[in-house]
């Protein structure tokens, strides 16, 4: 147990399963029935059933305030995200179970958030190396007004 705890969670994140396996393990191992090994495995059962509800922790795409969010939901001290440990998430069990809506929700607006901060930052830079050729148009009065030739062609460059 200790060695799946110890873990930084930024680093065992991609190693959830192991959690699942740990308990199956232990699992086989736990005869005969008696009190202790009843409440280690519902113990392991616990842990076995927090596996799958730890992706919507990654974070790959939280920011600083997706993590005071998550922190405050789940009633942690906050830490930064590089120092969070397995054994904090797993101390945290009962309010991540508890709070699963919520916290998908988090993850889904991370998601979204961090689409939305790539796409502009591709525009930025798009715009950055952008040169428009331009004509310019006469009005009645004689008043030149400049006009963005190709104007479809950098649309759909945009889109």
């Amino acid at each position: 147990f200790e060695s799946i705890a110890d873990q930084e969670w930024i680093v065992f994140q991609k190693k959830i399963h192991l959690i699942e396996e740990f308990s199956l393990k232990w699992k086989s191992r736990l005869e005969p029935f008696t009190i202790v090994t009843l409440f280690i495995q519902q113990e392991l059962e616990k842990y076995s059933d927090l596996a799958p509800l730890l992706k919507y922790l990654r974070g790959t795409d939280f920011t600083d305030r997706h993590w005071h969010e998550v922190y405050s939901l789940l009633e942690m001290e906050f830490k930064k995200p590089d120092t969070l440990q397995v054994r904090d998430l797993l101390g945290a069990a009962m309010n991540i179970k508890k709070h699963i809506k919520y916290l998908q929700k988090i993850c889904s607006a991370a998601s979204s958030e961090s689409a939305i901060r790539n796409a502009l930052n591709e525009l930025e830079i798009w715009f950055a190396g952008a040169r428009f050729n331009i004509t310019y148009y006469n009005d009645k009065a004689k008043r030149p007004t400049p006009i963005v030739k190709d104007f479809k062609e950098i649309l759909s460059k945009v889109s």
